[in-house]
């Protein structure tokens, strides 16, 4: 039972992790990487790493990552075996039979996709600080949700020390 435990805390904590990263804008890539893509990186059929008939790609990777660096491939790939191998444990211990999981699973397969046409319709759109000015003006007595608070949220990293602290932001601030 702490072994279950061990690996779902584990996975639970990987995918967390995942999510912040990969749901970062992928535009948003520091100056320093942009013009930089190895040739080693250039043909989208050439593999990464292989796990039991599976199969990761230059191309694959760079589906999550659009400027691949030496560092990134590192990652993405380390990360790419750490969830087939906890996956592979998963069904063996019946996971994929538990209601709630599937739901789990069915929900975050979905939200995908969901993900990817909101990103395809803000991709669209391009309003300027300009235009938000001219319609707050415009409406701001008579649009009622221009009356009430903007809901924020905000997300935290726990560490126990400063160091630790100052690298995790070290990190974050390279993307």
């Amino acid at each position: 039972m702490r072994k279950t435990g061990f690996i779902l805390l584990v996975l639970a904590g990987v995918l967390l992790g995942a999510e912040c990263a990969f749901s970062q804008d992928s535009n948003a890539v520091p100056e320093e990487q942009k013009a930089y893509e190895p040739e080693q990186f250039q043909d989208a059929n050439e593999v990464v790493m292989a796990f039991d008939g599976k199969k990761i790609t230059v191309g694959y990777l760079r589906n999550l990552a659009p400027q691949l660096t030496p560092e990134t491939v590192k990652e993405v790939a380390d990360y790419w075996l750490e969830v087939q191998l906890l996956y592979e444990e998963a069904i063996k211990q019946g996971l994929d039979k538990d209601t709630k999981t599937k739901s789990i699973a069915d929900m975050e397969y979905k939200k995908a996709f969901a993900s990817a046409i909101m990103r395809k319709v803000v991709d669209k759109v391009n309003i300027t600080s300009e235009q938000v000015k001219r319609y707050y003006n415009k409406n701001q007595d008579t649009d009622k949700s221009l009356w009430t608070m903007t809901y924020l949220s905000f997300s935290h990293i726990m560490v126990d020390d400063l160091e630790t602290a100052e690298e995790v932001l070290k990190k974050l601030n390279e993307g």
